[in-house]
């Protein structure tokens, strides 16, 4: 089942951030404030670094398969679920964007050639 590494960990950033999102919005805060999209961004750069490290890549192009998975992942949770509460509109916010750029960068810089 090696093929899950490439899906569970982005159906699991995702959701992680959607509850965060969804607790911080149910206590009544402004998602659209730099207070909330920094506590987005860094949860979501901690949960990438956190997971490149538990599935020990090894290589950079391995890093790279496993985060383009990873984001693809996460765009079709979007697709699938997120746009029917916030529309489209969701793919031109730059958290967004930043958070899926995080998911796909993050893991080849954090790893290390063992090779």
């Amino acid at each position: 089942m090696k093929s899950l590494r490439y899906i569970w960990p982005g159906a699991s950033i995702w959701a992680i951030i959607f509850i965060v999102i969804s607790a911080l919005i149910g206590f009544g805060a402004n998602v659209q404030n730099a207070t909330t999209d920094l506590i987005s961004v860094v949860v979501i750069g901690l949960l990438v670094l956190l997971l490149t490290r538990q599935l020990e890549i090894s290589s950079k192009k391995q890093a790279l398969q496993y985060a383009f998975g990873w984001v693809v992942t996460m765009v079709l949770l979007d697709m699938i679920i997120t746009v029917r509460f916030t529309g489209w509109e969701i793919f031109s916010q730059w958290t967004v964007i930043v958070g899926y750029l995080l998911v796909l960068i993050l893991p080849v810089l954090v790893t290390k050639n063992s090779k």
